[in-house]
């Protein structure tokens, strides 16, 4: 799905978009990633298109976006290679899943703050990750969304109605489970499968199609779920 989503937006990008058109393109095209970074900022890219958020920003986006891939992002390839998920790690470490490669073999992107770690990208493999047996089957991005949760030093990944929790990047015991599982209040489409997640300010952010959820712990707040076009990030 992702693939195809890239295929369309590029035969569609005229040579020099204007900015309405970029946001067109980025509120009618599914999130396939967010990521916070240590700073507070927060990322949330769209098919070609991505847009910034810092950290007190109370609602919209930071001026001049969203923007084209991959716009400050470093070391990218020309031809932006697709992001199905993305976390944080360490410090100003982050790591991207960009599908599979000439080889079949599903691979992924360290970064330093916003810029490709040499080396990269690379196969994922077990020293890695350890991720729940089945997910790498099929034509389906490996892991759908993802985030790390700082005050409990976890990391929680999603694919199709499922999710798993992750200590040290590896799968904890009884996961993965099935959506809504322990995500109190998770409406019943977000439960189908969500297109990307993160952890902003305190709270767990959850997103598919064109609405959002926001959780308190495991708890969906009240007033949810929320159109991204004129509320993001409240």
């Amino acid at each position: 799905m992702l693939a195809v989503l890239i295929v369309n937006i590029n035969t569609v990008l005229a040579a020099d978009p204007k900015p309405a058109e970029i946001e067109e393109l980025f509120f009618n095209t599914p999130l396939s990633a967010a990521i916070t970074l240590e700073s507070g900022v927060t990322y949330l890219f769209s098919g070609r298109t991505y847009t910034k958020t810092n950290k007190d920003t109370e609602k919209g986006f930071a001026k001049g976006y969203p923007k084209i891939l991959p716009g400050g992002w470093k070391g990218f390839p020309r031809v932006w290679p697709g992001i199905s998920a993305g976390f944080s790690g360490k410090g100003k470490t982050l790591f991207m899943f960009s599908g599979k490669n000439k080889f079949g073999k599903e691979t992924y992107y360290q970064l330093t703050d916003i810029k490709v770690d040499k080396g990269y990208p690379k196969e994922i493999t077990d020293d890695w990750i350890k991720l729940p047996k089945g997910w790498s089957k099929g034509d389906l991005a490996v892991v759908g969304a993802a985030f790390y949760h700082p005050p409990t030093k976890k990391h929680y990944m999603f694919k199709d109605n499922q999710y798993a929790r992750l200590k040290d990047l590896k799968v904890e015991k009884a996961y993965p489970k099935k959506l809504p599982g322990i995500w109190k209040g998770m409406p019943k489409n977000f439960a189908k499968g969500i297109d990307a997640s993160t952890f902003r300010n305190g709270h767990i952010y959850m997103f598919k199609d064109d609405e959002y959820i926001r959780f308190t712990k495991t708890k969906m707040d009240k007033g949810y779920p929320k159109k991204i076009k004129g509320n993001w990030p409240n």
